[in-house]
């Protein structure tokens, strides 16, 4: 118990300073009084996760809380992004009657009933023009894939299984993404919520930075408290300690700064201060680093070219690079630039082993993909017993790889063009309001930065939930845009009232 509050006394240091020091470079995006009320419902439920002896305290405590804030907030949504990750991903088994369990609960599925199920169900039935009702072609792709998944297995499981993962399918995607492209309806909503997802970036970037500078990941007492323990967490790359902090893995967790990263650059031109601006960029980029990942490393720099090509040109991508190259001679003379080159694939000589663990696995993966190219294999694991590792798992990393080999390529399909078709309409609605407004181009040009981060982050790892809350904003970016109101330049403090006031009417 005393090592719990030793873990809780040094996280709940470090999240109060960045709070303390994100205060005023949060509050031209977000009312005053949402931010102090998110900061002191995240440090609760912190706190009592790592006080609490078991799970279900904790949940009884985060539903309360959850469902209290939901109500006082003016932008419900961006709750879901601060409280995402204020634990590990941890796994319990929701009993049941006349059953084994009803389903896995975790914190993502208890915000999705506490927060944002009510949510969807309001926005459902009170929207003035329509816009929650009405199909799009996103839509239409997602809701095509998720059920080509749970038909495809329906043969080989009981219909009990079957509503169960039809239900979960809703619950941990769809919800996700149509809560996130519907309730965002202004602008001062959407840059909330980039808001909040850039001000836990830096609470996890600082945690993670911790961590690897001391060898000491300090969420795994939950898991451990909670009788969940992670044997496979202590990761190291190199001699150094692959962060991680509340993400539950150092590739998830250098995922979700890159997209916090994506976010800032836009944010940051509403700064005045360069100091904070250089500051707060510092603190992203050192927490990608100590994720000690090569594919939120490279992530971050297609991010970061990405956003400059789409809101400055061609100039604008032309000096990133140059200056890009500038800093990598100079990071190269240090002992940190020594690290980066040795974990260079075909390059550096460290941890080259998972570099052929990958060639193993794409050669491995196209031959069955080629053996049931239309609809997949859901037994193809059976088939990779050559790729299971020493912890007895295969490590599919890559999701395009792991939706063709189970979804066949009629899924990979939906999949990609659920992705590229919010990635196209943010990209075309970023070109529409390009001449007339910077600050809605530069919005658009992180967000559709991030996504395409992400389509090339998802070919190093899994699919993971950023994915579908960056396709929601990007939709409702999108809407936005084709929304002739919209297309003015708005300070932040300005379009902070218009959020509020649109919140209220509905």
């Amino acid at each position: 118990m005393l090592y719990d509050l030793k873990t809780l006394i040094v996280v709940l240091a470090i999240a109060i300073a960045i709070f303390a020091l994100a205060k005023p470079l949060c509050v031209p995006f977000m009312q005053e009084e949402d931010f102090t009320l998110r900061r002191n419902a995240w440090l609760t439920l912190t706190a009592c996760a790592f006080l609490s002896p078991s799970f279900w305290i904790y949940a009884f405590v985060a539903v309360i809380v959850v469902a209290w804030t939901a109500r006082r907030d003016s932008n419900p949504a961006a709750l879901y992004l601060m409280f995402y990750a204020v634990i590990p991903p941890v796994i319990i088994d929701l009993p049941a009657i006349g059953i084994n369990h009803l389903f896995t609960l975790s914190e993502a599925r208890l915000l999705a009933l506490v927060l944002l199920l009510p949510l969807a169900a309001r926005i459902f039935s009170i929207n003035e023009d329509g816009r929650a009702r009405r199909w799009t072609s996103v839509d239409v792709m997602l809701v095509s894939y998720l059920l080509l998944q749970v038909v495809l297995t329906m043969p080989y499981e009981s219909i009990t299984n079957t509503i169960r993962r039809g239900f979960l399918f809703g619950l941990d995607i769809l919800l996700v993404y149509y809560v996130f492209s519907r309730v965002i309806t202004t602008r001062a909503s959407l840059t909330d919520a980039m808001a909040v997802l850039a001000l836990i970036g830096a609470i996890l970037a600082a945690i993670g930075t911790f961590e690897s500078l001391r060898g000491w990941l300090l969420y795994e007492q939950i898991r451990i408290g909670w009788g969940s323990p992670d044997t496979g967490a202590f990761m190291m790359r190199a001699d150094s300690l692959r962060a991680q902090a509340s993400a539950g893995h150092s590739l998830t967790y250098g995922y979700i700064l890159t997209v916090a990263f994506a976010f800032w650059l836009h944010l940051r031109t509403h700064v005045p201060s360069q100091r904070a601006r250089w500051a707060t960029t510092g603190l992203l980029c050192i927490g990608i680093y100590v994720s000690h990942s090569r594919g939120p490393w490279l992530t971050a720099v297609v991010v970061y070219l990405m956003y400059l090509m789409l809101s400055g040109g061609a100039s604008a991508v032309a000096k990133g690079v140059f200056s890009g190259l500038v800093l990598m001679m100079l990071v190269s003379l240090t002992p940190i630039g020594g690290r980066i080159i040795e974990l260079i694939p075909f390059v550096g000589s460290a941890d080259q082993e998972t570099v052929v663990y990958r060639q193993q696995l794409a050669e491995e993966s196209w031959r069955l993909v080629l053996q049931n190219p239309v609809f997949g294999d859901p037994f193809v694991l059976v088939h990779m017993e050559d790729l299971r590792q020493t912890d007895g798992l295969v490590d599919l990393m890559n999701a395009y790889a792991t939706v063709a080999l189970f979804c066949g390529l009629v899924g990979l399909t939906l999949f990609g063009l659920f992705l590229l078709l919010s990635t196209a309409k943010a990209f075309l609605a970023v070109r529409r309001v390009r001449t007339v407004d910077p600050d809605a181009t530069s919005i658009g040009a992180a967000l559709v930065a991030a996504m395409v981060g992400s389509l090339f982050f998802m070919a190093t790892a899994s699919i993971d939930w950023v994915e579908y809350v960056l396709a929601g904003l990007l939709c409702a970016y999108a809407a936005l845009a084709s929304t002739p109101a919209e297309i003015t330049t708005a300070p932040p403090a300005r379009y902070r009232a218009q959020s509020a006031a649109s919140l209220r009417e509905s």
